[in-house]
């Protein structure tokens, strides 16, 4: 679930030139880019407001980290009480990635031919990324109790090779689209983080959270001392998913920025990559979702995959009566 403040224009988007003494992440897509070819990838994305009042999701593609085509990062981020956490990840994490000592060898180890060795390092450099992100972010929420509750979901995607890589926190999510006898089909490369989950709910039980179901049913993460600060005046808050980046004041009572991390062989069967905010898989499925960004790329310069997706979920929620923001990146290999 996630809120929203004006998206990063296209200004913004512009990368500068990094130093050269430092690895670099190389220019990035950070707004709505058509489809079109870099590298090795052909690539859409974007990102829309829809009919909230702020902006709160956010995207980073590098298609070319290190200044190779073979290495490329993809982020979705999406932030709950404003824009701050989400923002914060957009423009930290890919640097912060790109330095970490086991990415660099999770490259090394691509380079020699070994798959299971960059399956390896790569799952450590994601892993230490995340870590790093949300504890540079939580030091930043320090400064301001409106920040005490600010948090983003995050789901980032690394081919590095032939080898696609998929950490996740949260509940946006990553389908990859593959051939199946002949068809192509999308299937779901990430499981949502959600309170009510027997291992989620007993992390959070154990560091003295609790669970709550509000909105219609919905379950929320609840600190344990949620009584105790609404009774001194403050405002507490509660989270739909209960991995995150950031969260501060839910740390302590089992918020977790671990990611869920899978990898994927790319062979000629894997067709595409599309990642997204909750937005759109809460009224599209991984299948539908696939089959459309496909058909809206066989249809030329007429239709956009990234745009025709956010469109269709922006449609589907109007129908619904419900609102969020929708941002969608979509890489064909």
């Amino acid at each position: 679930m996630a809120s929203a403040s004006e998206a990063p224009s296209a200004a913004a988007a512009a990368s500068t030139a990094p130093s050269s003494t430092e690895p670099s992440t190389g220019p990035a897509i950070r707004t709505s880019h058509r489809l079109g070819k870099i590298g090795r990838l052909e690539l859409s994305t974007c990102t829309k407001i829809g009919r909230r009042k702020t902006q709160e999701d956010r995207l980073v593609v590098c298609p070319k980290m290190l200044g190779r085509e073979d290495v490329s990062l993809f982020c979705v981020f999406d932030g709950t009480v404003g824009d701050h956490a989400a923002a914060f990840c957009h423009d930290k994490f890919p640097g912060i990635l790109v330095k970490r000592p086991s990415f660099a060898a999770a490259v090394e180890a691509m380079d020699g031919g070994d798959v299971a060795a960059t399956k390896t390092k790569l799952a450590a450099a994601l892993q230490e990324a995340f870590a790093q992100t949300d504890a540079e972010l939580i030091e930043s929420c320090k400064a301001d109790k409106v920040l005490d509750y600010v948090s983003s979901t995050g789901v980032v995607a690394v081919l590095m090779g032939k080898v696609l890589s998929i950490a996740h926190v949260g509940d946006s999510r990553v389908a990859v689209g593959h051939m199946v006898d002949g068809s192509l089909r999308g299937g779901n490369m990430t499981i949502d983080h959600k309170p009510d989950k027997p291992a989620e709910l007993r992390r959070i039980e154990a560091a003295g959270g609790s669970l709550t179901y509000l909105h219609g049913g919905k379950p929320f993460i609840r600190g344990g001392d949620f009584t105790a600060r609404q009774a001194r005046g403050d405002r507490p808050m509660q989270l739909n998913y209960s991995r995150a980046f950031g969260g501060k004041d839910l740390k302590p009572y089992g918020l977790s920025c671990q990611p869920s991390i899978s990898h994927v062989d790319v062979t000629a069967s894997e067709k595409m990559v599309i990642l997204a905010s909750d937005g759109l898989w809460d009224v599209i499925s991984a299948d539908s979702a696939v089959g459309a960004a496909q058909a809206a790329a066989s249809s030329g310069a007429a239709s956009d995959p990234a745009e025709h997706l956010v469109d269709s979920a922006l449609a589907a929620h109007d129908a619904a009566g419900s609102v969020d923001n929708v941002t969608v990146v979509v890489a064909f290999f």
